[in-house]
């Protein structure tokens, strides 16, 4: 088994720690020095309780030129600062309007923003910024992330990093959720670092979510390693993400899955075996003892194999 405690299997930290590495380089390589208007908006952005009386004195601090120029900025904190004056600068009330509005409970219990106003243009660098500098409590804060993770907006890289500085559990959750529609690498930066992550629901939900990614040639090795986690359920999650991108280097550790304790990842697994190639999974040895298998959805999925 690879984690011990809080420890990392080597490998697991090393794909982390280059995954964290990759993800908060900015693009386009290593920032040189920034120029002062930059400086002084990413300083803007860093502020903590003072960042409410300080937007006005930055909102004429720099022209318009300056502001098109940060737009640009390899750092997303410079780009995502610059947005947030250019509409506090020309787009009426529409930042007070999205930091007063309220989520709604649904019917599943976690609370959502139902407001149209929350999508439109512009919306959603006034709701990373509330999420940023807001004081909200944790359920509105998972409904900012969502209705985030909804926008056409440029939030790959802002929530990549933001992962590894929210110490809520539910926020990471919400934000490897999230990575299901980011733009690559930053999804993926984040999917390695989760599941190197020493809490097994983040592992687990990490390797969920990767069976959603387009391009799975950076995770499936560390899916692969998870089909050895000590948590039955990340071992699930990790074998139905490896049948969905039909993983043949998965296909030895998928079959010792087959053996294990829990019904759901032996039927995970058969599910990933039978997706990745049918007919050779019929003449698998543990076929026998599947048909007899004490779960009836597992004996069920592999009667129907063999009947058909």
């Amino acid at each position: 088994m690879y984690l011990s405690g809080k420890s990392l299997h080597p490998s697991l930290a090393g794909l982390a720690a280059m995954a964290l590495f990759c993800c908060l380089i900015p693009r386009g390589g290593v920032l040189a020095a920034a120029s002062p208007p930059e400086q002084d908006l990413l300083e803007l952005s860093l502020l903590g309780a003072d960042y409410q009386r300080a937007l006005d004195d930055y909102n004429t601090r720099f022209s318009d030129e300056e502001l098109r120029l940060a737009l640009q900025s390899s750092n997303w904190r410079v780009r995502h600062q610059a947005r947030v004056l250019d509409i506090l600068g020309g787009s009426g009330p529409l930042y007070e309007q999205v930091f007063a509005l309220e989520p709604v409970p649904t019917r599943a219990g976690f609370a959502r923003f139902t407001d149209e106003m929350m999508l439109e243009p512009g919306a959603a660098t006034v709701v990373l910024d509330r999420f940023l500098h807001g004081d909200d409590d944790i359920p509105t804060r998972l409904a900012l992330l969502e209705v985030l993770s909804r926008s056409r907006a440029d939030w790959s890289q802002a929530l990549a990093e933001l992962f590894t500085a929210v110490e809520e559990q539910e926020l990471k959750l919400a934000i490897v959720a999230a990575m299901k529609t980011a733009a690559a690498p930053f999804a993926d930066a984040t999917l390695l670092l989760a599941m190197a992550d020493p809490e097994p629901e983040l592992r687990a939900e990490a390797a969920r979510v990767a069976g959603w990614r387009k391009d799975p040639v950076q995770l499936a090795p560390s899916l692969i390693m998870l089909l050895q986690d000590p948590d039955p359920a990340v071992r699930a999650m990790a074998a139905r993400s490896l049948g969905w991108h039909r993983v043949e280097e998965a296909w030895a550790p998928l079959t010792l899955c087959l053996r294990e304790s829990s019904a759901d990842l032996r039927l995970r697994a058969f599910q990933a075996l039978k997706r990745i190639d049918r007919e050779r999974l019929l003449a698998q040895p543990e076929l026998e003892a599947l048909v007899e298998d004490p779960d009836e959805a597992v004996s069920r999925a592999a009667r129907n194999l063999v009947e058909r």
